[in-house]
């Protein structure tokens, strides 16, 4: 519940925006309207629908960029495996005001690809950068060529692409389905 089902809702949400892995974003979308509590069932009965959503997330992600990061990999790989907790984890400590705020600030950007990337460059993929968990570091940082670097403002996007349409254009269809989509489908609904 805190850990796979957000990552099938953002697969099953590509279907609205991007084509060209529709048969697997659609894949993942029927399965989590019609069999949310089957995926949500660690049991031997449900191995085979696990699998068979699982192997449709492994296909989508093909897109240029658009990668499962190891943890997700991990998460993934344990859930179709049934080896996962059915409901939320009660040993989870609950986030505070400030991290909540992070959340759903981070919720609607892109998380991947980076390069040339959209909020921000491919030196957010530098761990020197941070100083804790979502936080920048104030002091100095290595830099790609390995030199030690000071922060300052600007930092994070300076090395993106200008002008943006140039790259925006280049990459349809491949890069980041939820932001730059590709086709727009509307809800009989």
């Amino acid at each position: 519940v805190q850990d796979v089902l957000p990552i099938l809702h953002r697969v099953a949400s590509h279907f609205w925006t991007n084509r060209l892995r529709e048969n697997e974003w659609q894949a993942v979308r029927t399965a989590l309207n019609a069999n949310l509590s089957s995926l949500a069932d660690p049991s031997d009965a449900a191995d085979q629908l696990r699998l068979t959503i699982f192997n449709a997330v492994l296909k989508a992600q093909d897109l240029r960029q658009l990668r499962l990061t190891p943890a997700q990999q991990e998460i993934l790989e344990d859930w179709r495996d049934g080896s996962f907790l059915p409901g939320p984890d009660p040993s989870r400590p609950v986030g505070n005001e400030a991290d909540r705020l992070d959340e759903v600030a981070l919720l609607r950007t892109i998380g991947g690809g980076f390069f040339p990337g959209i909020e921000a460059g491919f030196i957010m993929t530098y761990p020197s950068i941070y100083a804790g968990k979502a936080r920048i570091t104030r002091g100095q940082f290595k830099d790609f060529d390995g030199q030690m670097r000071r922060t300052y403002p600007g930092l994070l996007t300076e090395r993106m692409a200008v002008p943006w349409q140039a790259d925006f254009v280049e990459c349809e269809g491949l890069w980041w389905p939820a932001q730059r989509p590709d086709l727009a489908r509307f809800s009989e609904t």
